[in-house]
């Protein structure tokens, strides 16, 4: 087993585990705001971070990576919905501001970034068909899409750290050897994921001067043929 495949096997079991401690930390159903964080812990934290992890696993099946993309991606932006709603209607049930902090600023950007990155793949599922009606080849779109992901990437692990340093949180962990331990189990996934995504552009920028080089000896013996 190669060690990208181990970075991959602990990144999906950091990522599950973290999800379900917060989950049950949370104790959903104790009250109105409980359900904020045991939703965000399963929305954002496990289903929208696994649409990209999953995507970039060689070990899913190409034919059905767009799918498991589009499947966990969508339903991570419909809990976190769910998750926006529970801790709005508490705000607003004991008149406290919305957005006020900067945990609750860097969720509702998160929120906004995740609508239009998912209404954003879309055309970049169906990329040969809005080619042809714009013009825009499908390689510019799926660059779009990537610069997106990248956004609300840096959108949601600013909301994630954020809660980390909020009352309730560090109440319900202790702040002590739980508190670290999570933060290490939510991080270090998303540290191995840049690396994969840093590793890929540069393989990939590899690949095209290689190219290059190939078709300028061709065009090389080719002229000297002629």
């Amino acid at each position: 087993m190669s060690l990208l495949t181990w970075g991959f096997n602990l990144a999906h079991v950091f990522v599950t585990a973290s999800g379900v401690t917060i989950f049950y930390l949370a104790r959903p159903g104790s009250s109105l705001f409980s359900y904020h964080p045991a939703l965000m812990a399963v929305g954002t934290m496990v289903l929208s971070f696994e649409s990209v992890l999953l995507l970039k696993d060689k070990r899913v099946p190409r034919r059905n990576k767009i799918f498991v993309h589009w499947a966990t991606g969508v339903s991570g932006l419909v809990v976190t919905l769910l998750a926006f709603q529970a801790i709005y209607r508490f705000k607003s049930y004991n008149s406290r501001a919305h957005f006020a902090t900067l945990h609750g600023r860097f969720g509702i950007a998160t929120i906004a970034v995740l609508l239009l990155q998912n209404l954003g793949g879309l055309p970049t599922k169906y990329g040969r068909s809005v080619m042809n009606w714009t013009g825009i080849h499908k390689k510019k779109i799926r660059e779009w899409h990537e610069v997106g992901s990248l956004i609300s990437g840096v959108c949601m692990t600013g909301t994630i750290i954020s809660a980390f340093f909020s009352k309730w949180f560090v109440e319900v962990t202790g702040g002590g050897a739980v508190w670290w331990t999570l933060l290490g189990m939510t991080m270090l996934p998303r540290f191995f994921f840049g690396y994969v995504m840093q590793t890929s552009k540069a393989q990939k920028l590899k690949n095209k001067e290689k190219n290059k080089k190939s078709e300028s000896v061709e065009l090389s013996e080719q002229k000297k043929t002629k």
